[in-house]
């Protein structure tokens, strides 16, 4: 994956001396291809290590590891679909942001999950969206740019601080929707006992 000016890549094992020349080349030749960015060089990259495990690992041993190049900034911007999101190669297993959703957060923008199928049958002006297991709330922040009213939920302080800042990314006001730090289960059945609905729940 290539994140803002680093490339991760990840493997079960750690990388031996001839994939680490690999990945130093490859990222050479990367760097002459033609991006829609002015400046496309590279400034290092790194390499995490997928462990089933995981939960038991320290956050520093988790992260993932520089293999060569320049460190990356403890916290850094990257962009997608024209947003910008804040991501980190030293907070442990995951850096910020889920890439294999990308194109889930891009139907919040777009509204559209195929053809005849709105994400948002009336339009997301004012639309509820309770998005559970926020994490660091890259679709509270596309449902919000949607137009969407957003109500973030996540078990980590951390994580939904992390999600405010990213709204800050995107010049949007977190204080101007909900943020619940709790449990998601327990927190479902007490919004169910407070009648609230929501257009779209994501899970």
């Amino acid at each position: 994956d290539r994140l803002g000016d680093w490339l991760l890549s990840q493997s079960e094992h750690p990388l031996n001396p001839e994939q680490r020349r690999t990945l130093e080349r490859f990222c050479a030749g990367l760097a002459r291809l033609p991006f829609a960015s002015p400046d496309p060089a590279l400034r290092g990259a790194y390499h995490k290590v997928l462990s089933r495990q995981v939960r038991r690992l320290p956050a520093a041993a988790a992260s993932p590891q520089r293999v060569f190049g320049e460190g990356g900034m403890d916290r850094f911007p990257v962009r997608e679909n024209g947003l910008r999101f804040e991501l980190s190669f030293a907070e442990g297993y995951s850096v910020g942001l889920f890439l294999d959703q990308r194109e889930n957060r891009r139907r919040f923008l777009a509204n559209h999950v195929a053809r005849d199928f709105p994400l948002f049958p009336n339009g997301p002006a004012d639309a509820e969206v309770l998005n559970t297991f926020a994490y660091t709330c890259g679709f509270s922040v596309c449902a919000t740019l949607a137009g969407a009213r957003v109500t973030s939920l996540d078990l980590s302080k951390k994580y939904l601080e992390w999600g405010r800042r990213n709204f800050a990314l995107n010049d949007l006001d977190p204080a101007a929707h909900d943020s619940i730090y709790g449990d998601a289960f327990d927190w479902l059945r007490r919004l169910a006992k407070k009648g609230r609905a929501f257009d779209v729940v994501i899970l």
